[in-house]
């Protein structure tokens, strides 16, 4: 694209498009696209400052600020359309197809949600980058909060994981979080949780953290320690011994002979009796821009 400015109104749906469906396509690295966009966009202005772009016969907007605001505004239709479908979308039904057509639509759903999701992560890094407006994000998470299907629901898991912390940075933006966190703790359900419940419960439990990952958030008086530990420091903690010794087991603590071990319905008893006292008690609609 670089020197030929009379051709890029003509290449430059062709280049987001394939960028597009590459990042969809590898969900892991949409933060190292959504660069690749972000950096497209400036070395256009760039060129635009430094002059290198005039051309006396172009339109105002055939310039390099121009062609910047014309990748955005691919890029945000692109996103805006694939949401739009995974939100709509229906599983095929494979009841009545033959083994080769229900093995190829099996493939193809695949594809479809592996890229519903890699959509919504790459929507949440553009969010990071201020190429999405934060009314945006909000439609897109309620649209999404609403769902009761399970693989929009993780996605929603992944984009709140990714571009949490900067929806939730405002008193605004906080406030309509605690909304929606409300809701995201209802539906992680109890203690026996399925996948997508996990997936809830934990990005729930990274914002009670502040949004700080979990090596971050550990205490500086735990370090975590790497490979092979001695024996003696495999040794049971203060803490842990006391939560497990018993009149018996005291005893052979200290040193002596341990007391004859109570019965088996004492021992349930007293087991029973401790876990019970430890026991925890507007979508945004019309156009993205």
């Amino acid at each position: 694209i670089q020197g030929k400015y009379h051709e890029v109104p003509d290449l430059l749906p062709g280049v987001v498009a394939v960028l597009f469906e590459v990042a969809l396509d590898q969900p892991k690295f949409c933060d190292l696209y959504a660069n690749v966009f972000l950096d497209l966009c400036k070395r256009f202005v760039e060129t635009s400052h430094s002059g290198e772009d005039k051309d006396p016969s172009a339109a105002p907007a055939e310039n390099g600020v121009g062609y910047s605001e014309m990748v955005k505004g691919f890029l945000l239709e692109k996103c805006q359309r694939r949401f739009e479908e995974g939100m709509n979308h229906a599983a095929p039904t494979t009841s009545k197809m033959s083994e080769e057509e229900r093995e190829r639509a099996t493939l193809e759903e695949q594809r479809f949600r592996r890229q519903t999701l890699g959509n919504v992560r790459f929507i949440a890094e553009l969010y990071k980058h201020d190429l999405f407006t934060e009314r945006v994000m909000h439609g897109v998470v309620q649209q999404m909060l609403n769902s009761n299907r399970s693989e929009i629901l993780e996605a929603l898991a992944a984009m709140l994981t990714s571009m949490g912390k900067k929806l939730d940075s405002n008193p605004r933006g906080r406030a309509h979080c605690d909304v929606y966190f409300a809701k995201l703790q209802l539906l992680a359900g109890g203690p026996a949780k399925t996948r997508t419940e996990s997936l809830l419960a934990d990005v729930v439990e990274l914002r009670n953290r502040e949004w700080e990952p979990r090596h971050r958030f550990a205490s500086s008086a735990q370090p975590i320690t790497r490979g092979p530990q001695p024996l003696v420091a495999l040794a049971p903690s203060a803490v842990a011994q006391a939560h497990l010794r018993d009149e018996g087991e005291e005893e052979l603590l200290a040193g002596r002979d341990a007391a004859p071990c109570p019965p088996v319905s004492q021992r349930s008893d007293r087991l029973g009796s401790h876990v019970r006292s430890s026991s925890l008690p507007t979508p945004c609609t019309g156009e993205w821009n």
